[in-house]
């Protein structure tokens, strides 16, 4: 997927499958190209991006939310 960057009224970055930003920076437009790059060989970004666990963000340990065994005489 060859990706176009083209100065129109700012940058425009379009694909064969349609317009993908508009009016946008030279800095920008670059990263934009560099994502759809990556996004084309199956290279997904992971930093802050990712989905956290909101158990594991928060400091809350997910066994606290588990049932307590009862001890069985």
């Amino acid at each position: 997927m060859p990706v176009k960057i083209k100065k129109v009224d700012g940058y425009r970055v379009s694909t064969p499958h349609g317009v993908k930003a508009k009016s946008t920076t030279k800095e920008k437009a670059l990263a934009q190209e560099r994502l759809l790059n990556m996004k084309e060989h199956g290279i997904t970004p992971k930093g802050g991006w990712r989905k956290q666990n909101p158990m594991k963000t928060r400091g809350v340990p997910l066994s606290s939310f588990m049932p307590k065994k009862k001890k069985g005489r």
